[in-house]
C-alpha cells in the first residue's frame, strides 16, 4: 500500500461499527503499523478518516470498490479479528466475504463466549442444522437461544430450541438442557412432560455423580408433582432436594431452592408463608445480580403482599419488578406483575383496577405467553362477576376452560375455573361434586381454593359451619379478605370472638393500602363488618378442634388419605348441614392442625453461564448407601484454602496508583490453591481495586458497583452507579470542599458520565454528571480524584464533588481522552487521541504545557523514576516527566502492542498477541526492533493464547492473564515461568481473564469473562 493509496484502509474502517485499530489494519493489509499510521494521516487530511479512541473511523462517502475486492478485504479483516478473538465481528465479515463455513464457526464462538444472540441466529440462518461445527457446541448454541427465547416470552420457540439442545448435548450439559426443557414444558402448562424430563435429568445426574444437578432435578420434579396434585410425593422430592442443597449447594442454588418454597406456598394459597419467604430472600436476590431472577422474586413477593392486603408494599415491589422486566425484555416477569395486580384488586373487590390489570395481562399473554390465556380468561370472568355481568363471566369461563390443557396437566387450573362456575350456577346445587372438589383441594393442599369453595358452599348449602371452617383456613394462610367473606357467609358477625381476629387482620390491611382502597372497603358488607368488629381473645385449642374437623372431614387427619368414595362410606362427607353447638368465635384463631399445610420447595435454577436456564442444586438419596473413601490429590485450582489468620486487607489502587507503573506490593510467590471462587452477578470489564477489607468492582451489565469481602468473595453491598460501569473505582483520602479533615471516599463513574462519591464510612454521598462520556477511570492524585473524558476535559474531585475542570468550559477541549492520567510530583500527565501529552497541576487544575508525541496511546501513560512513557501501537515514546522541555525519545517497534505497559527499574514490559517481552529502552535509539528478538533481560515469554491483560509486577514476578483463562506468573529476573493458574478449571467454565490481576498481600485476585472472581492464595501467608 503506497502512501498515495489509502483506500484499502478507509474501506477496512468502513467495514466495522467501531474504530479500527492500527494493529488490526496492519495485519489485514500485511503492512507495518507505521505505514498504516502514515496512510491514516493522509486519509484524515482527505476527510475520509478521523481518529476516535485508540483507532480510526470512516467518515464521508466510502470509496467505490468492486464487490469481489470488497469481499477479499472483508475476508482479510475477518481472519485478523478471528485470530485476535473478535469472533462476532469476524463471523459477520466472513459472511460478507462469502466464506460461510468460517462465518458459522466464528459466529458460534461469539455466541458461546459473549452470549451473542444475534450471532447465534445468524449462524443458524447460514447452517440450520449446524452440521459444520462440533455437535456439543451446536447443543450449547441451541440451549443459549432457548434461554433467550424464554426470556422474551417465546415459549414455543424456546421449547424447540431446548429439544434440539437435548438431542445434541452430552455429560453435565445434558442435565442442564433437560432441566431447562422441563422449565419450558412447565411454562406451557405441560407438567406431565416436565415431570418426566426432570426424572430423566435426575437419572443422568446420578449416573454422572453430579449430586448438585440431581438435587435441582428433584426439586423441580417436586414442583411439577405439586401442580399435578400429588402433594405427598411432591413434598418428599422437594425435601430431599432442599436437604441436599443445604449440604452441596452454593449461595445461588440455596437461594433459588428457598425461592421455590415460596412458589409452592403461593400456588397452594399459603400466603403468609409465601410472603415471609419471598421477603427473606430480597437481599439475597439483590446480591445474586441476576436481573430476571431478582424480578421474579419481586413479582412473586408483590403477588403475596397484594393478597394479604399490604397493597402499598405490593405496588412498590411490582413497580421494581416491572422496571427490570422492561429493561431485560423479560415479558414473563411483566406478566407475573400484571397477574399480581389482578389478584390484589380481585381480592379486595376493586373492579376498575382489576379490569385494567386483566387487560394488560391478557395483552402480554396474547403476544408472548399464549398458554396462559386460560388464566387471564378466568380472571376476566371474576372481574365480570364483580361488575354484575353474568353473561360475560360465563363466556370468559368457557374460553378459559377451552384453553386449559386436557387431562391431568390442566387439573389445577380446571378445578379453579370450576369453583367460579359453581359460584354462578343456577338451579339444582351439585352438592356431591362440591364436596368431592373440596376434598380434592384439601388433599392436594390447595388451601385457599378450598376456603373459597367452602365459602360458596356455606351460602348455597345453608351451612354456617362450612363458612367458619373456611374462615379458619383463610385466616391461617393469611388471607383476611377471604376470611371476612367466609364469616359473612356464616352469618357469624354477631359473635365478637369470631369477628375480632379477622377484623384485626382487616384493619391492618386497611392501614397498608392507599386511601382510595381503604375507603372503598366499606362498600363491601363483609369488609365493613370486619372493620367494625370488636376484638375478643380467642381460644386456640377450640380453633385446633375446628381445623381438625375440616381436615378429618377430608380424610386427611390420620396416616391414610381416603378417596371421596371411602370418605362417604365412613360417613365423613355430609349431605345435610349441622346446627352450631357452641360459640364458633372461640374456634377461629391460629390452628396448629394447619401445620399440616406442608410447604414444599422447587428449584428451577440457572447454570453458571446464564441466569435463565440450567440446573444447579443437589439431592439427598432416598435410600441408604455405603461409601468408600478414596484419597485424591486435588488440582491447584480446585484446592480450597483458609484465608490468612489476620485476613486479607489493604489499599491497592489501579495499576499501582500514582504513576500507573503496574507495580504492586504483596503477592503470592508460590500458590497453594484458592481462597474462594465467587460469581456475584453480572460481568466485569473494569479492573478491581481494594481498600480496607473490600474489593471494589464495577459491573458492565448491572449498573452497579460491588463491594466484595476480600476474605469470602461475597458481595456485601452494592452501589447504584446509574449506568454501566466500564472503568475501575478509585478509593482515596480526599480533601473536603471545606475544612481540613480528609475523607476516605470511593469514586465511581458510569459510562454516560454520572460520577458518584460515597464516603467509605457511609456518612455522605453525592453525584454529579460530567460531559463527554467516560472510558478512563478515576485515579487518586494527591488529595483529589481525577477523571478524564472522551469530551477532552479533565476533572478534579474532592470528597464533596468537582474541585476544578480543565480546560475551562469556554476554552477549546483537548482531543478525546480514553486513558487514565498518570500522576507524579504533583503533576498529571494526560494523553489524548492525537498523541498530545498535557501536563496539569493536580492540586489546582491549572494547565501547564503540552508535549506532542504524535501517536494515540495504547493504555495509560506511565511515570517511573522521573520518566514518562507513552506506548502507541508500534512506538514507545519517553521523555522527562513533569516538563515539556527537550525532545522525546522514540523507538519504533515492528510489533503491535495491545495493552498498557508496566515499567520497573527502567525496563518496559509490553504484550503483543501471545508474547510478553521486556525491553530496555537504553539499548536502542530509533531503529525498528522486532518483538520476536531479545530486547531486554530475557527473551519474549510465549503464552498458549493471546494476552488479554496488561502486565502487573509484584514480589519479583510479572503476572498476565490470557484469552484461554490462564494466569501466568513469570520470574522478573529470568523470564522463566514461576507458576500458572487455570481459571477454567477453578470455575468449571470456558473463560478468559478480563481485568488485570490485582495483587495484594498474600493473594492474587482475577476476574473472568464469565463473571467470576477468584482469589488465588498461599498456605504460607506473610
Amino acid at each position: 500500500m503506497s502512501n498515495g493509496d489509502f483506500k484499502d484502509l478507509v474501506i477496512l474502517a468502513g467495514l466495522l461499527a467501531r474504530p479500527i485499530r492500527v494493529e488490526e489494519a496492519a495485519e489485514a493489509l500485511a503492512v507495518s503499523p507505521q505505514e498504516v499510521l502514515e496512510q491514516a494521516r493522509t486519509a484524515e487530511q482527505q476527510g475520509m478518516l478521523t481518529p476516535e479512541g485508540a483507532g480510526y473511523v470512516s467518515v464521508g462517502e466510502a470509496p467505490d470498490v468492486d464487490p469481489p475486492y470488497l469481499a477479499y478485504l472483508a475476508g482479510r479483516l475477518a481472519e485478523t479479528l478471528a485470530a485476535r478473538g473478535g469472533h462476532g465481528e469476524a463471523g459477520r465479515l466472513f459472511h460478507r466475504a462469502g466464506r460461510q463455513p468460517e462465518a458459522v464457526g466464528s459466529l458460534v464462538a461469539a455466541a458461546l463466549s459473549d452470549d451473542d444472540e444475534e450471532a447465534a441466529n445468524l449462524a443458524l440462518d447460514l447452517d440450520p442444522d449446524l452440521v459444520s461445527i462440533d455437535r456439543q457446541d451446536a447443543g450449547r448454541v441451541h440451549l443459549m437461544l432457548a434461554r433467550h427465547a424464554r426470556n422474551h416470552g417465546l415459549s414455543d420457540i424456546a421449547d424447540d430450541r431446548a429439544a434440539d439442545a437435548v438431542r445434541r448435548l452430552e455429560g453435565p450439559e445434558l442435565i442442564d438442557a433437560l432441566g431447562f426443557a422441563a422449565a419450558i414444558a412447565s411454562d406451557l402448562q405441560e407438567s406431565q412432560r416436565a415431570e418426566t424430563l426432570t426424572a430423566l435429568g435426575a437419572g443422568v445426574a446420578t449416573t454422572l455423580g453430579r449430586l448438585d444437578k440431581a438435587g435441582s432435578m428433584l426439586t423441580l420434579q417436586g414442583r411439577e408433582l405439586a401442580r399435578l396434585g400429588f402433594a405427598e410425593e411432591a413434598d418428599a422430592a422437594v425435601a430431599n432436594g432442599i436437604a441436599t442443597l443445604d449440604v452441596h449447594g452454593d449461595r445461588g442454588q440455596r437461594f433459588l431452592g428457598r425461592m421455590n418454597t415460596g412458589w409452592i406456598a403461593f400456588d397452594r394459597g399459603i400466603l403468609h408463608e409465601a410472603e415471609v419467604t419471598f421477603d427473606s430472600l430480597a437481599d439475597q436476590a439483590a446480591d445474586l445480580r441476576q436481573p430476571v431472577t431478582q424480578a421474579s422474586q419481586m413479582a412473586y413477593h408483590s403477588r403475596a403482599l397484594a393478597m394479604i392486603g399490604r397493597i402499598n408494599e405490593a405496588m412498590e415491589r411490582a413497580g421494581q419488578a416491572r422496571a427490570i422486566a422492561e429493561e431485560q425484555n423479560a415479558h414473563a416477569m411483566g406478566f407475573l406483575v400484571a397477574l399480581g395486580e389482578v389478584e390484589g384488586a380481585l381480592t379486595f373487590q376493586r373492579a376498575e383496577e382489576a379490569a385494567s390489570a386483566v387487560e394488560l395481562a391478557t395483552g402480554i399473554a396474547r403476544e408472548y405467553l399464549e398458554p396462559w390465556l386460560n388464566r387471564t380468561s378466568h380472571y376476566a370472568a371474576k372481574v365480570a362477576i364483580l361488575q354484575g355481568d353474568r353473561e360475560s363471566a360465563l363466556s370468559s369461563l368457557a374460553e378459559a376452560r377451552r384453553l386449559t390443557p386436557a387431562g391431568i396437566d390442566g387439573w389445577r387450573v380446571r378445578n379453579l375455573i370450576r369453583v367460579t362456575e359453581l359460584e354462578l350456577i343456577e338451579g339444582e346445587w351439585p352438592q356431591r361434586e362440591a364436596e368431592d372438589l373440596t376434598d380434592e383441594f384439601l388433599q392436594a393442599r390447595q388451601y385457599l381454593a378450598a376456603a373459597e369453595l367452602l365459602t360458596i358452599r356455606a351460602g348455597r348449602e345453608k351451612d354456617p359451619e362450612l363458612g367458619l371452617q373456611a374462615a379458619a383456613l383463610a385466616r391461617q394462610v393469611g388471607a383476611p379478605a377471604h376470611a371476612a367473606l367466609a364469616i359473612e357467609a356464616a352469618g357469624a358477625w354477631d359473635d365478637p370472638a369470631v369477628a375480632g381476629p379477622v377484623g384485626e387482620l382487616m384493619r391492618r390491611a386497611a392501614a397498608a393500602m392507599p386511601d382510595e382502597w381503604s375507603d372503598g372497603l366499606r362498600a363491601v358488607p363483609a369488609f365493613a363488618h370486619a372493620l367494625d368488629s370488636e376484638v375478643e381473645e380467642a381460644d386456640p385449642e377450640a380453633l385446633n378442634d375446628l381445623l381438625s374437623e375440616v381436615l378429618t372431614s377430608a380424610g386427611l387427619s390420620g396416616d391414610m388419605v381416603l378417596s371421596p368414595a371411602q370418605r362417604r362410606a365412613r360417613g365423613l362427607v355430609r349431605r345435610k348441614p349441622r346446627r352450631r353447638k357452641t360459640s364458633w368465635g372461640t374456634r377461629i384463631t391460629a390452628v396448629a392442625a394447619v401445620a399440616a399445610l406442608g410447604v414444599a420447595v422447587v428449584a428451577l435454577v440457572n447454570n453458571s453461564q446464564d441466569e435463565n436456564g440450567g440446573v444447579v442444586a443437589a439431592p439427598v438419596s432416598t435410600t441408604s448407601t455405603s461409601t468408600t473413601t478414596t484419597t485424591t490429590t486435588l488440582a491447584l485450582e480446585d484446592t480450597p484454602l483458609p484465608t490468612p489468620e489476620l485476613g486479607l486487607f489493604g489499599t491497592y489502587e489501579f495499576r499501582g496508583g500514582g504513576g500507573l507503573t503496574g507495580v504492586s506490593e504483596g503477592g503470592v510467590p508460590e500458590p497453594a490453591g484458592r481462597y474462594w471462587v465467587q460469581k456475584p452477578g453480572g460481568f466485569f470489564r473494569a479492573d478491581a481495586v481494594a481498600a480496607g477489607r473490600f474489593l471494589y468492582l464495577g459491573s458492565s451489565t448491572n449498573d452497579e458497583v460491588f463491594l466484595v469481602d476480600l476474605n469470602t468473595g461475597v458481595a456485601v453491598e452494592t452501589l447504584d452507579a446509574g449506568g454501566r460501569v466500564l472503568v475501575h473505582v478509585a478509593v482515596g483520602d480526599l480533601k473536603p470542599a471545606r475544612g481540613d479533615q480528609s475523607v476516605k471516599t470511593a469514586i465511581y463513574v458510569s459510562e454516560g458520565g454520572l460520577v458518584q462519591g460515597q464516603s467509605v464510612e457511609g456518612a455522605s454521598s453525592w453525584s454529579q454528571t460530567i460531559d463527554g462520556g467516560v472510558s478512563a477511570g478515576p485515579v487518586v492524585a494527591g488529595n483529589l480524584a481525577v477523571i478524564s473524558t472522551e469530551g477532552g476535559r479533565v476533572y478534579g474531585f474532592n470528597s464533596d464533588g468537582i474541585e476544578w475542570m480543565t480546560p475551562a468550559e469556554e476554552e477549546e477541549p483537548f482531543a478525546a481522552i480514553s486513558e487514565e492520567a498518570a500522576y507524579a510530583g504533583g503533576v498529571l500527565h494526560v494523553a489524548d487521541a492525537r498523541g498530545d501529552l498535557h501536563l496539569i497541576d493536580a492540586e489546582t487544575g491549572v494547565f501547564l504545557c503540552t508535549r506532542s508525541f504524535g501517536q494515540p496511546p495504547i493504555g495509560n501513560p506511565v511515570v517511573s523514576d522521573g520518566t514518562v512513557y507513552l506506548q502507541a501501537v508500534a512506538t514507545l515514546v519517553y521523555a522527562p516527566a513533569g516538563t515539556c522541555d527537550g525532545t522525546p525519545n522514540q523507538i519504533v517497534m515492528d510489533a503491535g502492542v495491545n495493552n498498557a505497559i508496566a515499567v520497573n527499574d527502567g525496563i518496559v514490559f509490553s504484550a503483543e498477541s501471545n508474547r510478553l517481552f521486556p525491553f530496555d529502552p537504553a539499548r536502542f535509539t530509533t531503529e525498528i526492533i522486532g518483538s520476536g528478538e531479545q530486547l531486554g533481560p530475557w527473551a519474549p515469554f510465549i503464552t498458549e493464547s493471546d494476552i488479554t491483560t496488561p502486565p502487573v509486577i509484584a514480589d519479583g514476578l510479572v503476572l498476565i492473564g490470557t484469552q484461554q483463562g490462564m494466569v501466568h506468573a513469570i520470574d522478573l529476573a529470568t523470564g522463566a515461568e514461576a507458576w500458572r493458574f487455570d481459571a477454567g478449571i477453578a470455575t468449571d467454565d470456558i473463560v478468559s481473564i478480563d481485568g488485570a490481576p490485582l495483587v495484594i498481600k498474600n493473594a492474587v485476585i482475577v476476574t473472568t469473562s464469565g463473571g467470576h472472581i477468584i482469589a488465588i492464595g498461599t498456605d504460607d501467608p506473610q
